[in-house]
């Protein structure tokens, strides 16, 4: 996966910056993170970021050009990578502990306001789709991630990865976001078990499979 790179946030971010533009861009995304989550996409512009900080509106359009630029910015902000995960050698069990650390992430108040508010701005303009896309991407990375490796090990093509994939992660996300659902354990295990079976082996074949 090729992740957009925020070239009006990014590019100036390093290499020597002023120790005060730091601080304006860390006063600006955080008070961006706190206008998305309460207010909602259409309060999240420069003029409002103005009103609550008092940065200079100037200042805030040579860092962030558009509007989009902004809403970018504060999704990457909120974006926050997972723990360092290792492969086992054992998908059917790196797929569950991999699942059980997401369902921890999206029980967080804050996920879920952010999962909210990124289904509103769905909501209200499709253009800000591939926007969404970005943020859900970079909270399911790991189990991308994985799911990939395991797919390259066991030569399957591009739609068989995908199949895998959406075959893990659409019930869970949609009982979690759609449903507003508590996962527990006993249904990851049979979200998992469930794909392995509907892609034709069973665990301790794949198991073995894997380990070749």
């Amino acid at each position: 996966m090729t992740r957009r790179k925020d070239t009006a946030s990014s590019s100036k971010l390093s290499r020597g910056e002023d120790p005060r533009l730091a601080q304006t861009r860390d006063l600006v995304l955080s008070t961006a993170v706190k206008l998305l989550l309460n207010e909602g996409l259409g309060q999240l512009t420069a003029f409002r970021v103005h009103q609550e900080t008092g940065v200079a509106r100037t200042t805030i359009y040579r860092q962030w050009p558009t509007q989009t630029d902004l809403v970018v910015a504060t999704l990457e902000r909120l974006t926050v990578p997972g723990d360092p995960f290792d492969d086992t050698e054992d998908f059917e069990a790196d797929m569950r502990t991999l699942l059980l650390r997401l369902k921890k992430r999206m029980e967080k108040r804050q996920v879920r306001q952010l999962v909210a508010a990124t289904l509103a701005m769905a909501m209200e303009d499709f253009d800000h789709a591939p926007l969404i896309r970005s943020f859900l991407n970079g909270l399911l990375r790991s189990i991308r991630d994985r799911i990939h490796r395991e797919a390259k090990r066991a030569g399957m093509t591009k739609h068989e990865t995908e199949r895998l994939y959406d075959r893990i992660v659409a019930p869970f996300m949609f009982r979690h976001v759609m449903m507003l659902g508590t996962i527990q354990p006993e249904q990851v295990d049979d979200v998992v078990k469930q794909t392995m079976i509907a892609l034709g082996f069973g665990s301790s074949e794949h198991h073995r499979h894997s380990s070749m």
